[in-house]
This record gives structure tokens, sequence and C-alpha cells, in this order.
């Protein structure tokens, strides 16, 4: 999935920048910001350690957390409007 689209899916973009009019760079999902701060939580909690598995586990754990911080979000200020 491209363009607006998967915005809309990931909650939009964190940091959209736009350093001339008309071209908009939208930086990161929001999904993908949440996920960090959860990912950083879960890490400072010695939930993981240096194995790959682990790793992977612990990063999909914080895009569950991301989804779910997604879906409050959602669920108190209505979903998205369409670009």
């Amino acid at each position: 999935m491209e363009g607006p689209e998967i915005w809309l899916e990931e909650g939009g973009p964190a940091f959209p920048n736009s350093p001339e009019p008309g071209v908009v760079f939208p930086g990161m999902s929001l999904r993908d910001y949440f996920a960090a701060a959860a990912l950083t939580g879960l890490i400072m909690h010695d939930h993981c350690d240096d194995g790959d598995e682990v790793g992977q586990a612990v990063s999909a754990f914080a895009y569950h957390y991301a989804d779910q911080m997604l879906k409050a979000r959602e669920a108190k200020y209505g979903a998205l409007p369409s670009p």
C-alpha cells in the first residue's frame, strides 16, 4: 500500500515537513513514532536481551502497543479525514 492510504492506516505523519510550497515530506508515521516510544519503555524495563529472536518479538510487541494507541486515539477523536 502506498500514498495517502498508508498514512491514514498508520495514524498520519508524526512530523510532517514542507520545505517549499507544494512539497511535503511526511516523515515517519504516527504508528512508527508510537512504536518507538513503546520500544524505549520495553527496553528500559529489561524485557529484551541481545538475541535476534527476542529483539524481533519485542519489536513486534512495540507495534502491537502502537496499534492499540492508534485505536484509543481514534475512539476518542474519531477517524482521520480522507486526503
